[in-house]
């Protein structure tokens, strides 16, 4: 005789070893940015208390700004202090994911304005100038260094370079191209003057000086003494002279580009 095949149906399978009367239901968290607030403005290198609230307890929370995360919190209230360091001006992305104790993420996310500011340590040196929401001048906290020591001729020979535009960068360029010796300002531009990581720092134009004076204290490292305190611009007024100023004392002025060494502050846009 043949045997009957016994058919079990599916739904038995899948549901016939949970105990009578429980409801399987799927895990929910809501979570919340409680600091900072969606009209609180962001300043580079101010400590900020970043907070979030969920409705019931996680295993831990993280934070991450456009995407890269800037620290975990493991318990409540689930902050973190933040420092921001060389986030650009502007909207960003702060979001959140918080992780339950049955390893669930739960995400949420908010706007916020980063503003930059005259002074702000900002990629490689000092803003001294902001001509927009994400772009301006940037100071070195320091005077151009080299072996031979803090002090340069703008040129070794009378010849005119062109180097007379607002714009330190073209004039930086053209120095550059026609130094030949580590005593010439220029010479140390030739292939990209490196300081905290950049390498497209340029000495400043006449214009682009007297606005790094008139910010200077924002910036600092400057020399005080006054007979001392002479300062390169890029910009050159004829074959034989170029212009420089003096941080310290009320006066700008030219001098004989291959006579008297001076300082040099490089500068840098962003």
């Amino acid at each position: 005789m043949m045997k009957k095949a016994i058919v079990i149906p599916l739904f038995l399978i899948l549901f016939g070893c949970t105990k009578s009367g429980e409801v399987v239901t799927q895990e929910s968290i809501t979570v919340d940015i409680v600091a900072p607030t969606t009209s609180q403005r962001i300043s580079n290198n101010v400590e900020y208390a970043l907070q979030v609230s969920t409705s019931e307890p996680v295993r831990w929370v993280e934070y991450f700004l456009d995407g890269a995360s800037i620290g975990t919190a493991p318990t409540a209230p689930y902050t973190i202090k933040w420092v921001p360091k060389n986030v650009d001006g502007g909207e960003h992305i702060l979001s959140v994911t918080a992780t339950s104790f049955k390893i669930n993420s739960f995400k949420t996310e908010q706007k916020i304005q980063v503003r930059l500011n005259v002074g702000d340590d900002f990629k490689g040196g000092r803003i001294f100038q902001l001509t927009g929401v994400n772009s301006g001048l940037i100071s070195s906290t320091r005077d151009l260094q080299s072996n031979s020591g803090s002090k340069f001729i703008w040129s070794s020979a009378n010849t005119l370079i062109g180097a007379n535009s607002t714009n330190g960068n073209e004039n930086t360029l053209k120095m550059a191209a026609a130094s030949s010796t580590e005593a010439e300002a220029g010479y140390h531009f030739k292939t990209g003057y490196q300081y905290n990581g950049y390498d497209d720092w340029y000495i400043p134009s006449f214009d682009e000086l007297n606005t790094l004076k008139e910010n200077m204290f924002y910036v600092g490292g400057f020399e005080e003494n006054v007979k001392d305190a002479y300062y390169w611009s890029s910009t050159e007024l004829t074959a034989s002279q170029a212009q420089l100023q003096n941080m310290t004392a009320l006066v700008g002025t030219q001098q004989q580009k291959g006579v008297n060494a001076y300082r040099i502050r490089p500068i840098r846009k962003f």
